[in-house]
């Protein structure tokens, strides 16, 4: 009798209504609980060698891209750097020139040139006419120039 006893409390107590029961075994918990509830922590993802190789190899390409993408960025930094040093000089240098050449033009300072070589001022001033304008075509500029140096006299 006592075994008898321990088996019946071990069973589950039935409905009245005699409804068949749902099978629990064939599904598992998470495909009763739907979208809304489901517990993804049960399973643990594999990763297998076939997937864990093409990630790898994309991430080690990735990475290798980003390095050399750096290295070009840090390797124009340098090139613009220098550009800028040497574009600096040089308007220096064109600021020189520029005084330099204002000076050269300086009629003052031509004058004095002049005089201290000798040149004195002329006491009848030429006038020379003013030659035609120069045809636009390139090959008649060519062939004008051809006749200008045929009607020359030889010095």
């Amino acid at each position: 009798m006592g075994k008898a006893l321990l088996r019946s409390a071990r069973r589950p107590i039935q409905n009245s209504r005699k409804t068949p029961k749902r099978s629990s075994r064939s599904r598992s918990p998470s495909t009763r609980l739907g979208l809304i509830g489901r517990d993804l922590a049960e399973r643990a993802p594999r990763i297998s060698a076939r997937r864990l190789l093409p990630v790898l190899i994309a991430s080690l390409v990735v990475a290798l891209g980003l390095a050399a993408l750096r290295l070009e960025v840090l390797r124009l930094r340098y090139a613009l750097g220098d550009a800028a040093l040497t574009e600096q000089r040089l308007v220096e240098e064109e600021r020189d020139l520029i005084a330099q050449h204002r000076r050269l033009r300086d009629p003052v300072r031509l004058a004095r040139e002049a005089q201290t070589l000798g040149f004195v001022r002329p006491e009848t001033l030429i006038v020379l006419p003013i030659p035609a304008a120069p045809p636009l075509n390139p090959t008649a500029l060519a062939a004008a120039s051809f006749l200008d140096l045929g009607s020359r006299e030889q010095p």
